[in-house]
């Protein structure tokens, strides 16, 4: 295992860390903090089942996190995070590996664009709950300032968009014309999901939809279907 001890940090990148209130940004950061470095292992062990993206997380808060390789007891090759070595004493440098931040104004145009809606699966949501997403992975096609680059997203289908990104094929080749026909970044208008030729509709039913929903199990159990199966059914 890796011999990475605990680190004094500057004020201003201490106070950047305080700043992170999210529970999982939060959590990799404490254990960064205290032990130096984290690595999957000791992140699935505390229940994330996908490391890569809580460390994401960290990243999306503007932190820099650096990727490197360990081994564990068994020795097998495994992931390790750390903050940068060379971290100065004033805030001079651009993040490694972090994204920017939006302007409050920027998500206020997004909402004013599009309403208070997941663009996934039409789930009407407050505004605080919706989550800006670039609609070509960040990792793929890097920060721009358009409005048409992103959307809005509940929390529920932007981890799905995060776990599909991350296992596709493109994930390694990084094509953005790729990312540009794929259901994640165009759910009203795309040529396939995740480079697979596929067709779907995420639904998000709420509120008094509710009871529709509940017309609609009852109607599929009948037919001994699932809801899924019995929509599909219906517009045969």
């Amino acid at each position: 295992m890796a011999d990475v001890s605990p680190r004094t940090y500057p004020k201003w990148f201490l106070d950047l860390l305080e700043s992170v209130t999210d529970a999982r940004p939060r959590r990799v950061i404490a254990l960064i903090r205290e032990n130096g470095y984290v690595t999957t292992e000791q992140l699935q062990a505390i229940g994330y089942e996908h490391p890569p993206r809580a460390v994401r997380d960290v990243r999306e808060r503007g932190i820099p996190v650096i990727t490197t390789k360990t081994k564990n007891a068994a020795g097998k090759s495994i992931a390790l995070y750390k903050f940068p070595d060379d971290i100065p004493e004033e805030q001079s440098f651009t993040l490694l590996a972090g994204r920017k931040q939006f302007p409050r104004t920027f998500r206020n145009d997004l909402i004013i664009r599009d309403g208070e809606k997941c663009a996934i699966c039409a789930a009407q949501l407050p505004a605080r709950s919706l989550q800006i997403d670039h609609k070509v992975p960040y990792e793929i096609g890097g920060d721009t300032n358009d409005l048409n680059d992103h959307m809005m997203l509940c929390s529920s289908c932007n981890r799905s968009k995060s776990w599909t990104c991350e296992h596709c094929s493109n994930w390694t080749e990084r094509i953005v014309e790729v990312c540009q026909t794929c259901y994640w970044a165009y759910p009203n208008s795309y040529s396939h999901v995740a480079t697979v030729q596929q067709r779907r509709a995420d639904i998000t039913w709420m509120g008094n939809e509710v009871k529709q929903y509940e017309l609609l199990t009852e109607a599929a159990k009948r037919a001994g279907m699932s809801v899924s199966e019995y929509l599909k059914y219906l517009y045969n």
